[in-house]
């Protein structure tokens, strides 16, 4: 291993198109960049296959460790074995550097000091508002968090989230401005409640756009383009497009009745396709005309990975 820099990149569960794999591929990127050699570790034998397909990001020359998991569901679970993945490959590589957007990394925070390891956690959303009751008042603590309640609020997943919230503290790494030696958040808004919960503000890296993505280096003025909103991420019932369906369309239609809403994203899972089904059905009976093909107008519905929609009312 002499005169090789090693950096770790952690992720609980690489293979799917997601914000935090993203993420942790431009981290992964960047520090190959800087001189390091990525090491990819992960819970889940780890699949980058896709991830020119999906980002425009090769990762298959880098080095990867996981625990050989094969498990999909109980997704939230695997994030606590994240401590024991990460043991496994500081056992293997000599790191310099840890990059991870994960919070349950208790159990090597200690050999990371004394090994005076550089860590470095990016935080998309600052979990201990969402159990502590010091925090009930943020709206995003459990039982007050419209997402969660929907979710997890009924049996039997209720019972499958409270025994996760128990079981968290067990592997939850401290206050991360104790822990690590750089906290990355990514938005203002997820920096002021980390600001609440930490005492302290991350710094803002708002999350990369995938290398594959055209930008446009001169977009058309304001008055030549569409009415209309544009949403992408994947299809998942954290991203709340059914409330947008349900209660901020139809409100914006009443300012502006040829709003059109578009969302892109990924239907790769099998649940992804369900909630995809449940936001076009939703969106019929709500009385929208609903395209899975952009453009369509409400007519032909060949694929599976966008849906538009606009009001029966005023388009003929």
């Amino acid at each position: 291993m002499g005169g090789v820099a090693y950096a770790i990149v952690a992720h609980h569960y690489w293979n799917r198109a997601g914000g935090g794999q993203l993420v942790c591929a431009a981290a992964a990127k960047a520090l190959d960049v800087t001189g390091f050699q990525p090491v990819l570790v992960s819970t889940v034998r780890i699949d980058v296959s896709k991830y020119p397909e999906w980002f425009g990001v090769d990762l298959s020359k880098y080095p990867r460790v996981d625990l050989g998991i094969e498990l999909r569901a109980f997704g939230i679970y695997l994030r606590l074995l994240v401590g024991l993945s990460l043991s496994k490959a500081l056992r293997k590589y000599r790191a310099d550097v840890i990059f991870t957007d994960e919070y349950t990394y208790k159990g090597v925070s200690s050999a990371v000091k004394k090994k005076r390891i550089k860590l470095i956690e990016y935080v998309h959303f600052p979990v201990e508002a969402s159990f502590r009751r010091e925090f009930s008042s943020t709206g995003v603590y459990y039982g007050e968090d419209p997402y969660v309640l929907e979710r997890y609020g009924r049996f039997p997943m209720n019972l499958y989230y409270r025994l996760y919230l128990r079981l968290l503290p067990i592997f939850l790494r401290e206050n991360p401005f104790e822990v690590a030696d750089l906290v990355l958040t990514n938005s203002r808004w997820t920096a002021e409640l980390a600001k609440r919960v930490y005492g302290e503000e991350p710094v803002v890296l708002n999350p990369p756009i995938p290398p594959s993505v055209e930008v446009v280096e001169e977009p058309r003025p304001f008055e030549e383009r569409e009415d209309a909103v544009v949403m992408v991420g994947r299809f998942s019932e954290e991203k709340r497009y059914h409330w947008v369906i349900e209660e901020v369309l139809p409100r914006l239609r009443r300012e502006v009745p040829s709003v059109k809403l578009y969302v892109f994203g990924s239907t790769g899972t099998r649940t992804s396709r369900a909630y995809y089904e449940r936001l076009v059905s939703l969106a019929s009976r709500a009385g929208f005309r609903v395209s899975r093909e952009l453009g369509a107008g409400g007519r032909r519905v060949p694929s599976r990975e966008r849906l538009e929609g606009h009001h029966k009312r005023g388009h003929g």
